[in-house]
């Protein structure tokens, strides 16, 4: 679920909790469990299996997918919070991991200090997608609609509220000064399949799910939530060449238990930074429209604090209403 204006600040004053002071040893001797909190099949899983095709011959060590998923990726990364400190469990986390505080009452953990960041892998930015028939071809015409919409806002899907999608919408609301009516689904395919059949208007959307829809001009792409361009859709332009300084997407990360030793954080970490690096695996995260944006555990660790923090922030100003669970 990354969704961050460029100029976001505030960070925690915590530092990364690994255990700094067990004695380095050879690591890892035994198979690893990731687990994925989302269904088989879905952008995250299809990611993370990429990403261990590779790493399994980084770490010389099988690396063992396990899916957990529900509510928002809650429930897998709360076994993850509870596991040994060994190195041998770690989690996928995407954007919800930032915004689960906020969406979730009682949550069993803390997001920041009940683990230990490995790393960021990048994200797939979301794309500004309306309509065939709606009558804009641009950012500018669809503000433009927006405007003139304020009795009958324009209305826009996500797959539900405290969703990637759904937050993209709420900060695209604020910077432009538009007004859109928030149309939640309990699923991509809903939403997808009623923006097709011109249920509603618009909807930020990934690549991955959308392109197919884009060739065929079932649906058209106004602008990428990102600072640059993507490569499968070359003539789209960002946000930012239009004047909005947004980005929005789905970003993936590694986490391990707090506490994990510093020397498995590393080994973790360089392995990971190699298997993104190795040009076929390049390619396939490339062709799926997911950005590589490496970040090493610090640079992780303050990641995630902005992320939370801004959404804290954006919520509470904006008094947007995000379905507590």
């Amino acid at each position: 679920m990354t969704k961050v204006i460029a100029a976001v600040v505030g960070l925690f004053a915590i530092g990364i909790t690994y255990n700094t002071s067990a004695p380095a040893a050879e690591y890892p001797t035994a198979p690893i469990k990731l687990l994925v909190p989302f269904p088989a099949g879905g952008l995250v899983d299809t990611v993370m299996r990429i990403v261990v095709g590779r790493l399994t011959n980084e770490l010389h060590q099988p690396i063992v997918i396990e899916n957990r998923a529900g509510a928002a990726g809650s429930i897998a990364t709360a076994v993850a919070a509870r596991s040994p400190a060994d190195g041998y469990t770690i989690v996928a986390v995407t954007d919800s991991h930032a915004t689960n505080p906020l969406a979730i009452k009682n949550l069993s953990y803390d997001a920041v200090l009940d683990f230990s960041p490995i790393a960021l892998i990048g994200s797939t930015p979301l794309i500004l997608t309306v309509g065939k028939d709606i009558p804009v071809n641009s950012v500018s015409e669809f503000v433009a609609l927006a405007k003139t919409r304020k009795s009958d806002p324009l209305s826009c899907g996500s797959l539900g509220s405290g969703s990637a999608a759904h937050l993209a919408s709420e900060l695209f609301k604020s910077l432009t000064g538009t007004e859109l009516n928030h149309i939640p689904y309990k699923g991509g395919a809903p939403a997808i399949n009623d923006l097709l059949a011109g249920h509603i208007d618009s909807m930020f959307l990934s690549v991955t799910v959308s392109k197919q829809h884009y060739d065929v001009g079932a649906l058209k792409p106004l602008a990428i939530a990102a600072t640059s361009r993507i490569q499968m859709l070359p003539n789209v332009p960002t946000m930012k060449e239009v004047g909005i300084p947004m980005k929005a997407g789905y970003w993936i990360g590694l986490l391990a238990p707090a506490k994990t030793p510093s020397n498995i954080i590393e080994a973790l970490s360089r392995a990971l930074e190699k298997t993104i690096s190795d040009p076929t695996t390049h390619r396939r995260l490339a062709d799926l429209g997911f950005v590589i944006d490496f970040k090493n555990p610090l640079e992780f660790q303050e990641f995630m604090r902005d992320e939370i923090k801004f959404w804290e922030t954006f919520v509470k100003d904006n008094n947007i209403h995000l379905g507590v669970q």
